[in-house]
């Protein structure tokens, strides 16, 4: 028996494999590498895209049903026969497509504030009012001649305003068993392309 310590060439067979491992291990790093890059930059861009669109765009998307900024909200109860609120404000959004109603009423009475809106289109528009109304207070809306409505949910309605612009009245009554006080009323306008 012949024992020798000999070692194995580099350019064998086996050493083939081994460069071919290495390149294939080196071309993988390179990918991966490529891809976690690309993600790095696609994670840099996005946020300063998002940037330029929402807060930097010279371009803004008007919508033609706003709340009306050039008019104030208002208690109208006694006009429409109610019993009016024990205090009232009411604030329109800076871009028009919300408001904040808060009001301080009595046990069983019926109260009404008016919404101005404006539409910013030569022609009919529409619009859906949706209203976040606390629990105990049920709410429905009235409109003058400018405005035509629909209840399409339980709080939100189809409007339909002329050019001219119009008033959406929203008439609150508390629920049997609310205690009087203090209510908040949020409304919103979401644009209604159909």
């Amino acid at each position: 028996m012949r024992f020798f310590t000999r070692q194995r060439p580099v350019g064998g067979r086996l050493g083939r494999y081994t460069w071919l491992n290495r390149q294939l291990i080196l071309i993988l790093a390179l990918a991966i590498a490529a891809f976690a890059g690309g993600a790095a930059v696609d994670q840099t861009v996005g946020p300063t895209l998002e940037q330029a669109v929402h807060g930097q765009a010279s371009v803004t998307a008007q919508s033609a049903v706003v709340f009306d900024t050039s008019f104030k909200m208002a208690d109208t109860s006694l006009s429409a026969g109610f019993q009016p609120f024990d205090q009232f404000v009411g604030v329109i959004g800076d871009n028009g497509t919300s408001f904040t109603a808060a009001m301080e009423t009595q046990i069983n009475s019926t109260g009404e504030f008016n919404v101005p809106i404006a539409n910013r289109s030569n022609a009919n528009a529409a619009a859906i009012l949706t209203l976040d109304v606390p629990a105990g207070i049920d709410v429905n809306i009235d409109s003058d001649i400018q405005v035509t409505h629909a209840r399409i949910g339980a709080d939100r309605w189809l409007l339909t305003v002329g050019k001219l612009g119009g008033n959406v009245y929203v008439d609150v009554r508390p629920k049997a068993g609310t205690q009087p006080g203090e209510f908040k009323i949020k409304g919103q306008l979401t644009q209604f392309a159909g």
